[in-house]
């Protein structure tokens, strides 16, 4: 559901008299178990998002995008600011799409995952050994106009700002291709990254660096499968398999993700024998309404090499859950 905000409300909040914002949102409360064993409620997520569209005649248009995480008691948040969720810009028209953004980024693997539709205290892309690169990004990307379902966009990013400390071997500015096909129940993606030299925690030994990652969705009807694979140049490879299936009012989901670092491979930016990973996610929701849904999110880490490289005491084997009540707006 989607609300405007008019005339003066609008100034008040992106500064543009006269303008319609839609404002949406999602928030979440329930009952967590994180990796390190702690439990209490969580407010797992409390996010606003506006969105602003101007015709500027000739068949273009510019939508701007931002928002903000309200966050809860725990963190201590007071002052919640514009920008701390993903801002755009994007002009669109004949030509394709122009689109400037600041971004938090979960890679290429993240349409996959998103099939477990899970919500976690430690989510796929917080950890070192399975993920792709979970940081905050500033970015320029252009999109062409579709040609029979294909479209192909070319983007340069540089780092914002570290996500989290595990994150520092996604530093650096990238260059990326990435062609897509979409067309009935199919999505096929393949993306093409140059690492520069900025890549400051891979060694210069690696340099230059690469990476490849070939993703594909498709839609049974019944359910939606997904399968991805990821490939840098300077470490292992990592594989996602996926699937979301919807059964009357129910909706279940499953992710796993393997990464296979052979013996004597260091993990990037560590002095850390890299091995195997895995991390598995499940959910399964309840729909209580179009907007309205009850959850509970499950996940297992073989931590074999730290991933989680913040909380090295935790083990080899951790699970972590989450059961809530979700709410978008």
């Amino acid at each position: 559901m989607k609300k405007s905000l008019v005339a003066l409300a609008a100034l008040a909040v992106v500064g543009a008299a006269s303008a319609q914002v839609a404002i949406t949102g999602t928030t979440s409360l329930g009952w967590a178990h994180d990796l390190s064993g702690t439990n209490g409620f969580d407010l797992q997520d409390f996010s606003v998002f506006l969105t602003d569209t101007e015709d500027l005649g000739s068949g273009t248009k510019l939508v701007m995008s931002t928002g903000f995480q309200v966050g809860g008691r725990a963190y201590g948040v007071t002052t919640p600011a514009l920008g701390s969720e993903d801002t755009s810009l994007t002009v669109s028209g004949g030509f394709g799409a122009v689109k400037l953004a600041s971004f938090e980024s979960d890679g290429p693997l993240a349409p996959v995952e998103a099939l477990a539709n899970t919500s976690l205290t430690t989510g796929a892309f917080d950890l070192k050994g399975v993920d792709t690169g979970k940081t905050m990004r500033n970015g320029a990307f252009y999109t062409t106009p579709s040609f029979g379902g294909v479209t192909a966009t070319l983007s340069y990013v540089t780092l914002a700002g570290s996500y989290l400390n595990n994150d520092s071997h996604s530093s650096g500015n990238k260059t990326s291709l990435v062609v897509k096909y979409a067309a009935g129940p199919l999505a096929v993606a393949y993306q093409f990254d140059d690492l520069d030299a900025n890549y400051t925690s891979i060694p210069a030994a690696d340099l230059p660096a690469t990476a490849n990652t070939l993703t594909a969705i498709y839609d049974f009807g019944v359910a939606k499968v997904g399968a991805g694979y990821f490939k840098p140049s300077y470490s292992g490879g990592t594989t996602v398999l996926s699937v979301n299936v919807p059964v009357g009012a129910l909706t279940l989901g499953l992710a796993a993700f393997s990464y296979n670092g052979p013996d004597g491979v260091f993990a990037v930016g560590t002095a850390t024998n890299v091995g195997n990973a895995s991390f598995t996610e499940a959910s399964v929701a309840y729909a209580l309404s179009k907007r309205t849904s009850l959850k509970a999110s499950f996940a297992q880490v073989n931590d074999a090499y730290n991933t989680y490289a913040a909380n090295t005491g935790y083990g080899a084997s951790n699970g972590e859950y989450m059961i809530g009540l979700f709410h978008n707006f």
